[in-house]
């Protein structure tokens, strides 16, 4: 469609604006400034909820190829910064520079390898000062190891230049995904944003993908091509693409049973057989028993140690605080990971079975639903996961969860590493609240 003369104008502006408001949020505006950031997040996040409605409205600012554009470009823009909300690529450097070196990331944790190889090119004090765990083994599955090994052997010395890599490779999945979806949804049947546009224009996964180098980028990139596979009956690729994904991040394996349901006994066997296989050859670098075990104790860490933006997890603590007077945090991780893993059981056994792509994507995304309100730790960058499903399956209230999750950088004011549970708690009541509407809407 040609726009008049006037409109043009308006896109042009519209676009200005919302590439301003990325450079701003990561090249300018301090990460202690929460106050300051939160404004500027709702100004971005009003810019992309105002072109939702009003595409939804009138067909002239449903212009897929320019919203997409523009999504590419704040992309592109935010490439060139070191990450401001988060110390995550550090660690991936670091990991990748031992890798380099001929050394098992799994072998040492950083403070124990500094005391064993003091002296390593790349492994130096001004890398080791900036990571956010140096007492604690590595996490990251095969996959992500491999790109973090990639960034250090291209830039085995500088630090921005190994960040670049990252973000290079994060940045063309982020364009394979956008295309991805432009491949999976028919355009005369939508109404409003294309799953494309919603996706290129989301504020979350343009500042944690590509301006904060996190990794789930790649992750949703394989989790989309897995579907695209699934929907072309090409189960092979889609477990090739699923195992692809849990070996960037574990989390992928919640969609194992949904998808197996989907397929059928038959089909789901040759998924599940396949996948599996798949994993297996791209965990052998992980077989040794000392590594296996490095890795186990830093996830029973993760769900006994850190607690982060957490729901469920934070309301139970507090109650055993008031009724005892004692922290039980140490034990209420694991236990509530074990209750998440046998209610996500129960939905993937108990109907309605998923019998199209559409209802698989739903199951799959009320089931990471259930895991983050369960979970320990919930980083604002998780939240791209189930947004990617939401966006696939229509449920749009993940949109509003992707700007609420950025509360939680409240403890970051002031410099301090300090949580603000009222911001939490309103994160919270807001995304079950939009969840209970959209439910009842239904």
């Amino acid at each position: 469609m040609r726009l008049p003369y006037p409109a043009r104008w308006i896109y042009i502006s519209a676009g200005l604006l919302l590439c301003s408001l990325a450079l701003f949020a990561v090249y300018i505006q301090p990460r202690s400034d929460f106050w300051g950031n939160l404004v500027l997040w709702t100004i971005w996040f009003g810019c992309y909820a105002a072109i939702y409605h009003l595409a939804r409205l009138r067909l002239a600012w449903n212009q897929e190829r320019w919203w997409l554009t523009i999504g590419i470009a704040q992309r592109f823009l935010l490439l060139w910064a070191l990450p401001n909300l988060s110390e995550d690529v550090y660690r991936f450097l670091w990991d990748g520079r031992v890798a380099v070196a001929g050394i098992h990331p799994f072998a040492f944790t950083p403070e124990a390898f500094l005391q064993q190889y003091p002296s390593l090119p790349g492994l130096s004090d001004e890398l080791f000062r900036q990571l956010n765990s140096p007492k604690y083994h590595t996490i990251y599955p095969p996959l992500a190891q491999g790109l973090f090994w990639l960034a250090a052997k291209c830039s085995p010395l500088n630090i921005y230049g190994g960040v670049l890599t990252i973000k290079i490779i994060l940045f063309a999945a982020e364009i394979g995904t956008i295309c991805g979806l432009r491949a999976w949804e028919k355009p005369g049947v939508r109404r409003g944003l294309s799953m494309a546009a919603l996706y290129a224009l989301n504020p979350l996964l343009i500042l944690e993908i590509c301006g904060n180098a996190h990794i789930e980028g790649l992750m949703l990139f394989l989790l989309l091509q897995m579907f695209l596979a699934l929907r072309a009956e090409k189960t092979t690729l889609a477990a090739m693409s699923w195992a692809g994904a849990v070996a960037v991040k574990l989390v992928p394996l919640i969609a194992l049973p949904f998808v197996f349901v989907y397929l059928g006994w038959k089909k789901g066997l040759q998924f599940a057989a396949k996948g599996l296989f798949c994993l297996l050859v791209l965990f052998i670098p992980l077989s040794d028993w000392a590594v296996l075990q490095n890795m186990a104790g830093s996830l029973d860490l993760y769900f006994r140690q850190f607690q982060f933006n957490a729901c469920v997890y934070y309301v139970v603590r507090e109650i055993g605080r008031i009724r005892s007077g004692w922290d039980y945090g140490v034990y209420i991780g694991p236990w509530l990971g074990v209750v998440s893993a046998g209610i996500i059981s129960l939905m993937s056994l108990l109907p309605p079975y998923p019998r199209d792509l559409r209802a698989l994507s739903t199951k799959i995304g009320d089931a990471l639903l259930i895991y983050l309100l369960f979970a320990a730790v919930v980083h604002p960058w998780y939240i791209t996961v189930p947004l990617l499903f939401g966006i696939l399956s229509g449920r749009h209230y993940v949109l509003l969860w992707s700007f609420v999750v950025l509360f939680s950088y409240s403890h970051y004011q002031g410099g301090g590493l300090q949580e603000n549970f009222w911001m939490i708690g309103a994160e919270y009541v807001l995304l079950l609240a939009s969840r209970v509407g959209m439910r009842n809407a239904e």
